[in-house]
């Protein structure tokens, strides 16, 4: 969802004022809860995060919960607990860990006297969960292995439908983190979906941007925050998953 040539990225919006707050889900009827919605749980809960941005477009915007406090950590785990909706939209921000080979003298060489880095492993910074299209919650991995492993846990275990846009490169994020990646539920992808549509189609009009502006959804600009752009990515893959379903019904694809 890269932002054309010459043309500056999307800034973020702003920070939200105050203390926000978020609904937790209403289970009973399956609907997405807005931020700042009356509506909230059965019990009356509503849970108070400490940072709220808007990110995306002016007019396009989509509110990201940043998830980074151990008391954060825990109200969005309280939050997925409960959580029964029919499926989410995920996304990893991803990096690498170069891990050198150590000897009895702290290092070993090759023959020609350099240093021999023996593996290197993908570390997940950060994971973006979203239950509709307008509200994203990003979650710092770095420094906080256990909540990156219990959010994974969560997306691989959860019976719900799980919607990653090329979600190949998610699940081998996945799989270097815990070993495997196998998923409960049912996988979905809008790239693979929009193929299954249109089989003709040709990989470079598989894009992101490509399809959201094909199937009339507002496109979004990429920025220099790999946090934002996750979150865009996962909210815009709802987005399009929702306007593919109708399509693929119609063509008795699901």
């Amino acid at each position: 969802v890269s932002a054309p040539k010459g043309q500056a990225a999307a800034p973020l919006v702003g920070t939200r004022p105050g203390k926000p707050c978020i609904d937790l889900p209403d289970n009973s009827t399956g609907a997405s809860a807005s931020p700042g919605a009356e509506r909230s749980h059965a019990d009356g809960e509503r849970l108070d995060f400490s940072d709220i941005v808007l990110c995306g477009d002016p007019g396009n915007e989509c509110t990201c919960v940043k998830v980074k406090s151990d008391q954060d950590c825990e109200k969005l785990l309280q939050m997925i607990t409960i959580e029964r909706r029919k499926r989410f939209s995920w996304s990893i921000v991803q990096g690498s860990r170069r891990a050198a080979a150590i000897t009895e003298n702290g290092r070993e060489m090759d023959d020609e006297g350099g240093l021999v880095v023996k593996s290197s492993s993908v570390v997940v910074h950060g994971i973006c969960l979203c239950w509709s299209e307008k509200t994203v919650y990003y979650a710092d991995c770095i420094g906080n292995s256990q909540l990156c492993r219990r959010l994974l846990d969560y997306i691989c275990s959860s019976p719900c439908q799980k919607i990653a846009y090329c979600m190949k490169a998610a699940l081998h994020a996945i799989a270097a983190v815990r070993g495997d990646h196998r998923l409960n539920g049912t996988p979905m992808d809008p790239q693979m979906a929009a193929w299954m549509i249109d089989p003709d189609a040709h990989i470079s009009k598989l894009d992101m941007k490509k399809l959201l502006k094909k199937y009339g959804l507002p496109t979004v600009a990429m920025t220099l925050n790999r946090w934002v752009n996750a979150a865009l990515e996962a909210t815009s893959s709802f987005a399009l998953m929702q306007k593919l379903d109708a399509l693929l019904e119609q063509r008795n694809l699901r």
